[in-house]
């Protein structure tokens, strides 16, 4: 006996409209011994800010504003992670060096000439972070003087690694209630551990 299907009845929309967005909502408020899963921003959960190597770095820079964040990762036309773009990078002295190298306008530099090669980029194994704390985070962030580091998967068979996640201390900063300085002379963690307790 044949299956019967039935139509759905279709509408028109005449109202204000808007779509559905993956979205994680961290915890507002977390300590040192939180799980470190309480300040990942889950890239299963919440879609990952991307910006094309062609793009310009004042391009970049935009986008970041708009979506505030502080990192993009650079893809190229096929989705595939190339690199990573901060707001550091941006900002800071890469830019004007590769201008003054290149012999180009400040407003040619694009993400590719100064983005973080995939090659060089420092992952941590999201097995790992799934079983940390948060203070295990902000003591690898603050060792290797760092602002984000990205969580990799590995993916079946030989297709490579999945960026997971992403740990940034911006994000962690405003959970924990304190300032995070990700540089090897910034406080110690024994100061961000008192500063958490209080």
């Amino acid at each position: 006996m044949p299956i019967a299907f039935h139509p759905i009845q279709l509408t028109t929309l005449n109202s204000p409209v808007n779509y559905a967005r993956p979205e994680q909502v961290l915890p507002e408020h977390v300590t040192s011994t939180s799980a470190a899963m309480d300040a990942m921003t889950d890239l299963t959960l919440t879609t990952a800010v991307t910006v094309s190597p062609a793009k310009t770095v004042d391009d970049a820079l935009q986008i970041m504003v708009h979506k505030g964040v502080r990192m993009l990762l650079v893809e190229d036309l096929q989705c595939r992670v190339m690199g990573l773009i901060t707001t550091s990078d941006i900002q800071g002295e890469k830019p004007m060096l590769f201008s003054k190298e290149a012999g180009i306008k400040h407003a040619e530099v694009l993400v590719r000439d100064i983005m973080i090669p995939i090659g060089e980029i420092e992952v941590m194994d999201f097995g790992e972070a799934s079983h940390s704390q948060i203070g295990d985070i902000v003591k690898t962030l603050t060792q290797a003087g760092r602002q984000h580091a990205l969580v990799i998967e590995p993916r079946e068979g030989d297709q490579g690694v999945l960026i997971r996640g992403i740990f940034s201390t911006s994000q962690i900063s405003r959970q924990l209630g304190i300032e995070i300085q990700p540089t090897e002379k910034a406080q110690t963690f024994v100061d961000l551990e008192t500063a958490i307790a209080h």
